[in-house]
């Protein structure tokens, strides 16, 4: 099913490009839109591919027809735009440039940090387990290690098995 898109493309506040486009996909519209401006890439470029949703023009467009539905204003469409503060003369500096404080404590990590160390792991009692014969997922669950720090440390380390039937 066919969508209609609305593109705007600007470059140094100059609109290159403002229009519609129907078809499949956002991507044929970035296709429709390079084809425009004559472009290999977009990049440099401010753009925006909106769907509009064509079931809701046609109702819009029935109503209007139908005159149940009037126009309203521009003014009573687009809301008024927020009240802003005045920026601070000064620039405000925020925790992570400020002196050199220490706002951890021992007890509890930094914010997003992890709480176990890479070094952390029993490698050699992991590496016991491997070799007995289980897998890598069942590892990684039981002891409590990343299934891809658990692969990459296989790999790294050459951990080769006995193979058996040989």
């Amino acid at each position: 099913m066919n969508k209609l898109y609305w593109i705007v493309c600007e470059e140094s506040d100059q609109t290159l490009y403002e229009g519609r486009f129907l078809g499949r996909t956002r991507g044929a519209a970035m296709k429709h839109l390079k084809e425009q401006l004559g472009r290999a890439s977009l990049s440099g470029l401010v753009f925006s591919i909106t769907e509009i949703p064509v079931p809701l023009i046609k109702e819009l467009v029935r109503e209007i027809l139908a005159g149940e539905g009037s126009i309203p204003p521009v003014e009573e469409i687009r809301p008024a735009p927020p009240q802003q503060e005045e920026a601070p003369n000064e620039p405000v500096r925020f925790e992570a440039f400020s002196g050199n404080e220490d706002t951890t404590t021992e007890d509890e990590p930094p914010t997003g940090a992890s709480t176990r160390l890479r070094t952390d792991y029993d490698w050699d009692a992991i590496k016991a387990v491997y070799m007995e014969g289980r897998g890598p997922k069942d590892i990684a669950e039981m002891m409590n290690v990343p299934i891809n720090t658990l692969r990459k440390r296989i790999t790294r380390d050459g951990w080769a098995r006995e193979r058996r039937g040989e």
